[in-house]
């Protein structure tokens, strides 16, 4: 089924894979030993996923450090890896997945999808600053960088 938001839902997906907001996991331990793609993981081992390298692994992604929406949309050749091949399920996991995936993950794929129409729908948006689009400011869930973004609003369709 298509909707409007579908390109919208194109775009958060790609901004979460190119610039995810947690660019690593918590650490998790193994309570027994594991072997995962070969690799033995002993029990009592710390592992942490870095999510940002996952999204831009070459195997997994055609052209990974261009920002292409394109690529979560199945009719598009982007969709797949390089090779022609399915990406792996976890190739693309900003809320991690499984039994520990994020419990905000419905929540803000909704707030997205009338939240940024919304705003697009009554402004329009210019960046004040042109050199922060070729030197973007490091931004995370941490808080640990305070990044500021200087845009200009113009409205479109006032209230």
């Amino acid at each position: 089924m298509s909707d409007e938001f579908d390109y919208l839902r194109l775009c958060f997906f790609e901004t979460m894979r190119f610039e995810p907001v947690v660019t690593q996991s918590l650490p998790s331990t193994f309570y027994e030993d594991v072997v995962i793609s070969g690799k033995t993981i002993s029990a009592g081992e710390h592992v942490i996923i870095a999510i940002d390298y996952v999204h831009h692994h070459p195997r997994q992604w055609i052209e990974p450090e261009k920002f292409l929406p394109e690529r979560f949309d199945s009719s598009s050749p982007y969709f797949r890896r390089p090779d022609g091949g399915q990406r792996h399920p976890h190739a693309f996991t900003p809320f991690l997945g499984g039994q520990r995936i994020c419990l905000g993950k419905t929540f803000a794929e909704l707030m997205v999808r009338f939240t940024v129409s919304i705003m697009l729908y009554h402004y329009d948006f210019k960046m004040t600053d042109e050199e922060q689009i070729k030197n973007k400011p490091q931004i995370n869930a941490s808080g640990q960088h305070e990044a500021v973004i200087m845009v200009r609003k113009t409205p479109r369709n006032p209230l």
